[in-house]
């Protein structure tokens, strides 16, 4: 990774986000069965814009000068907006992205004074659409290298509702901008920069890899078996991890054991050989 010495090192400004099991499925080695899973703290009433939902628990304990975002399903993002966190929607409001940090470059050795027009999470998207653009197969290994020419701190999370929605998290390689996730007892994927504001996700809870992409499948994943075409799968695959500061490494997936000898999900690392496909979390 590169020097974090060279990068302003920004402390974490609020950011949490829910998706349920339907939208986005832990990588592999994180979620646990519902016996394992540690009832919630907290239990104060979620006094927002939707009913009272054991779910939405970790939205009833952000301040109330947090915007919550409803996504459409069980999808939530909330944020408090200030001058190191934005949020950022495309047009037709079907793709959008909140960042916690700051990107002080982008590709190209662009510095970011340059375009003070704009905040950090709207060139995030803008290098979203831009990379994906209106491909019919969703190839997120196309963002890696845009991704690994970003230099700053920062951790966003992005969700793309079309078709059967898709969530992308990513944090930079630096180690100076914090992003935890873990599994809720209800099977959702939450991403906070808070770590108390994880509790529900406790024994799973833990820090985000650095220089990592998380990518969901969806709930239809196209195979190409060769010379016999694509071929659609459904169910909900796991979603998977790329290192975009080393490309060509996979994505380690190294389980938790606590004291007691009982398994607690999971941590990732980025592997220090290349015989791991770098597409899956191993």
């Amino acid at each position: 990774g590169r020097s974090s010495d060279t990068y302003t090192n920004v402390i974490a400004m609020p950011l949490l986000a829910l998706f349920d099991a339907e939208t986005a499925v832990a990588p592999r080695g994180m979620s646990l069965e519902r016996s394992q899973a540690q009832e919630p703290r907290n239990r104060r009433s979620f006094e927002r814009r939707t009913k009272v939902d054991e779910s939405l628990a970790p939205f009833a304990e952000v301040g109330e000068e947090w915007n919550v975002l409803l996504l459409g399903g069980r999808n939530y993002i909330a944020y408090e907006e200030n001058e190191y966190t934005h949020m950022a929607k495309n047009r037709d409001e079907d793709v959008t992205v909140v960042l916690s940090g700051s990107v002080e470059k982008w590709p190209g050795g662009v510095e970011t004074d340059l375009h003070k027009d704009t905040n950090d999470a709207e060139k995030i998207l803008d290098l979203y659409l831009e990379v994906m653009g209106h491909d019919v197969i969703y190839d997120d290994s196309k963002l890696l290298e845009p991704l690994k020419k970003l230099q700053g701190s920062f951790a966003f999370v992005l969700f793309d509702r079309k078709g059967s929605g898709h969530v992308l998290a990513s944090k930079d390689g630096n180690d100076t901008q914090t992003l935890h996730w873990g599994c809720t007892p209800e099977g959702g994927l939450l991403f906070g920069t808070e770590r108390n504001l994880l509790d529900r996700c406790n024994p799973t809870a833990t820090s985000f890899p650095n220089g990592v992409l998380f990518s969901s499948q969806g709930s239809l994943l196209a195979t190409c078996p060769g010379s016999k075409g694509w071929s659609m799968l459904s169910g909900h695959p796991s979603g998977h991890l790329l290192s975009f500061e080393r490309p060509d490494y996979g994505v380690k997936t190294i389980p938790r054991i606590n004291s007691k000898g009982v398994l607690c999900g999971a941590v990732y690392r980025v592997s220090s050989s290349k015989n791991l496909d770098p597409t899956i979390s191993a």
